[in-house]
């Protein structure tokens, strides 16, 4: 009889000690999802000061006149290809900016629906790298322009539009978040009065 109050007991002890243990797991678990929030929040806040003030410096600024050679390798300039009043969207980038981010704007350029021209400027390697990413995203309506040296002053990568005026509008520098392209391509299309279906 004796052997079965201690065992009893013990149990009791047991169940109490493992209802307090999970408790306590709960209260960490639940301080540490806090502290992700507050660290996730944070970095968003970051996030936004930092394309607010690139927004800020490059809006209206004029852009230089880049010359270099598109996907055929003809010689180009940047005003020879904005000759109308339709705007052009650039995506301007290094060949030593994340890969995995520039990856991701074509992935986001396939898929959106633009019906403005859409201009990549960078210090592509080579001529086949830019017919190769055209053919497997199939871009539409896209062109490519090869410059020997971006300018040390660039931030990139990043997206404008201009107009032929060669003045910048809608600056955003996309170093950081895949998640804010879509939005800006599409209020590219409501700016510039092409609608997505």
């Amino acid at each position: 009889m004796k052997l079965i109050i201690i065992i009893v007991i013990q149990c009791i002890l047991l169940s109490i000690v493992i209802a307090g243990q999970i408790k306590l797991h709960q209260q960490n678990h639940y301080l540490l999802q806090l502290e992700e929030k507050y660290i996730e929040t944070e970095k968003t806040k970051d996030l936004f000061q930092k394309i607010i003030g690139n927004f800020y410096t490059f809006e209206g600024y004029s852009e230089q006149n880049y010359s270099g050679k598109d996907e055929n390798g003809n010689d180009l300039e940047l005003s020879k290809i904005i000759n109308n009043d339709q705007p052009i969207l650039i995506f301007k980038y290094q060949n030593t900016d994340c890969s995995h981010c520039i990856e991701k704007v074509y992935e986001q350029i396939q898929d959106a629906i633009l019906s403005i021209k859409v201009l990549f400027i960078s210090d592509f390697q080579n001529f086949t790298s830019m017919k190769y990413i055209k053919e497997k995203y199939n871009l539409k309506n896209v062109m490519f322009l090869r410059i020997e040296d971006m300018p040390n002053t660039t931030i990139t990568p990043c997206v404008y539009l201009i107009n032929k005026d060669m003045k910048i509008t809608h600056f955003l520098s996309i170093t950081t978040n895949d998640i804010i392209l879509p939005s800006y391509l599409k209020q590219i299309n409501l700016s510039t009065g092409n609608i997505i279906n």
